[in-house]
């Protein structure tokens, strides 16, 4: 058996595409490693040694001729790192896209939202439509009170939240229901007390103005908005038609009130009105797409119940 050679004929192998180049390298030395260029990516990368090709000891002839094989482990630290970053940055990309999905497809439409001032029999509905013969005792609460699991007869999911009527509790109704919740919410339904109208009228038109702004503001005037003209079996109740004219009236002279005091304060226009027709206002100047006024009765009797309200919500 000959002295063995100085020099062993390895393979170097690219870390990007695994492409191989032939060297030489003294046999005593520490794997091989170059710069050198990539075919398969058009460019100069780094190529380890991965290979020792055996053969016998003369190397002109080994290089020349067909060569045998012999596995040696490679050199993988960088190979594994760069593994290992490729990893993570896949899944973080992945978690990224999640992310976004989620975001893109936001929280379901599925609330029904009761807004009205205290006493108009807001909460006396609610219970109605989630146990029809319940009769719970209601109170001015301090909470809206929220159920998830309201059943239409079509046979939808849906959440009812009965928003307090209380003033001091506007500000959380314009700043979560009517703003940060907006895009969750399927239908509005105002509830107004038929049989005191008459002296709540602004009150009343103030606060169902003021859900109407909330929604011009955010530009939501697709939401559907159903005005409940409650207690209609009570002898002093007002029609659904003349609240309705009467509203209209009073949307009137309300922007003419609040134009005029914002610009006794600030010498222009604002908008926090809700339309630039003063007192001429009508219904049609919102362009709204779904509002309409029925008369109920929590307390059902021969010409009045809640059936226009959960056939509302059915339809919706």
């Amino acid at each position: 058996m000959g002295a063995k050679s100085r020099y062993v004929i390895v393979r170097l192998a690219s870390v990007i595409s695994g492409a191989t180049r032939v060297w030489v390298r003294e046999r005593t030395a520490d794997k091989a490693a170059a710069i050198l260029f990539d075919p398969a990516i058009g460019r100069e990368c780094l190529f380890e040694e991965s290979q020792r090709v055996k053969g016998k000891a003369n190397l002109p002839n080994n290089i020349m001729g067909e060569p045998i094989v012999e596995p040696v482990p490679p050199a993988t630290n960088e190979l594994a790192l760069g593994s290992i970053a490729a990893a993570i940055a896949v899944v973080v990309l992945m978690t990224l896209i999640i992310v976004v999905l989620k975001f893109l497809k936001g929280k379901p439409k599925n609330t029904f939202l009761f807004v009205g001032l205290s006493d108009s029999g807001k909460t006396q509905i609610y219970s109605k439509l989630i146990k029809r013969d319940s009769e719970y005792p209601t109170y001015t609460s301090m909470k809206e009170n929220v159920y998830d699991k309201f059943l239409s007869p079509n046979g939808m999911n849906y959440r009812l939240v009965d928003y307090p009527g209380a003033e001091r509790l506007r500000r959380g109704l314009y700043d979560n229901w009517l703003n940060s919740e907006l895009n969750t919410i399927r239908g509005i339904v105002f509830v107004i007390d038929s049989s005191t109208f008459n002296k709540k009228l602004r009150d009343v038109a103030e606060l169902l103005y003021d859900v109407f702004y909330q929604l011009k503001a955010h530009n939501h005037f697709s939401a559907p908005i159903l005005v409940v003209c409650n207690k209609q079996d009570n002898s002093l109740a007002k029609t659904e038609k003349v609240i309705s004219a009467a509203l209209e009236k009073e949307f009137g002279l309300i922007n003419v009130s609040r134009g005029a005091a914002l610009s006794s304060t600030d010498g222009g226009t604002s908008t926090r009105v809700l339309t630039n027709t003063k007192d001429e206002f009508k219904w049609g100047d919102l362009r709204l797409k779904d509002c309409s006024f029925v008369p109920t009765s929590a307390v059902p009797d021969n010409n009045f119940d809640l059936e226009p309200v959960v056939k509302w919500i059915d339809s919706h």
